[in-house]
């Protein structure tokens, strides 16, 4: 989908298990252009681990192991590439994991920003279809270890993943039925009117004052009076 290109992006080191900052290495039109030769492609990202890892999604048997394998060692996690199956679900676990943890960075460094910047912070978690139909089947939710993370350090965020399941409990239908309700894809407006008044609550307690409709004397009779 071209969505996945190298931008500036935090990767994680497998040698010293540690998260580093790149800049965009194509930060020019001109420069833009070298994703369009293929020579180009192979020499800067054959023993690329996201692309590694995507391949082994796709059932290719020509990997380099090294490159996965040393994420494996750096995050700590077992590596199975006895076969294509057991190659294609480690490189899952593999980018899941990385994935959480960059997310765990990338907020330390955004709450620090804000902290300089004497700015208050909220995290909105949103998610795609599938991940919500898979939590209203009772099934475990892939980033529970971020979501942990957040509370102990005590974020102030929003989970509308949760917001789904609550809601769920009170539909009789099946997890893909309550889907269709919010998505094509992206969140349909029906969608779009969940999340914000899922979200209603949060912000009329994260502000100070509140708005006037939602302060517990009520609105003072100049509003209402207009």
């Amino acid at each position: 989908m071209f969505n996945a290109n190298p931008w500036a992006h935090a990767g994680m080191n497998p040698v010293t298990a540690e998260f580093e900052e790149h800049e965009n290495p194509y930060p020019t039109p001109d420069t833009l252009y070298q994703l369009c030769d293929s020579a180009h492609l192979y020499e800067t990202f054959k023993d690329d681990f996201d692309v590694q890892a995507r391949l082994a999604q796709l059932g290719a048997t020509d990997l380099n192991l090294e490159v996965l394998r040393a994420m494996a060692d750096a995050l700590g996690m077992t590596a199975d590439f006895s076969s294509p199956e057991a190659a294609a679900s480690t490189a899952q676990s593999l980018l899941q994991t990385c994935a959480l943890q960059s997310s765990t960075y990338i907020v330390d460094k955004v709450r620090g920003f804000a902290n300089e910047e004497g700015k208050e912070l909220m995290i909105l978690l949103s998610y795609p279809s599938n991940n919500v139909i898979h939590v209203c089947h009772n099934r475990p939710r892939f980033d529970q270890t971020f979501v942990d993370y957040l509370n102990e350090q005590e974020f102030r965020f929003f989970d509308s993943l949760q917001a789904h399941v609550e809601e769920f409990k009170l539909f009789n239908c099946s997890p893909e039925e309550y889907a269709r309700r919010y998505y094509t894809g992206h969140y349909t407006p029906r969608g779009n009117y969940f999340f914000a008044f899922a979200i209603k609550d949060t912000f009329v307690k994260w502000l100070d004052p509140a708005p006037p409709t939602y302060r517990e004397e009520g609105p003072s009779s100049q509003y209402s009076n207009h």
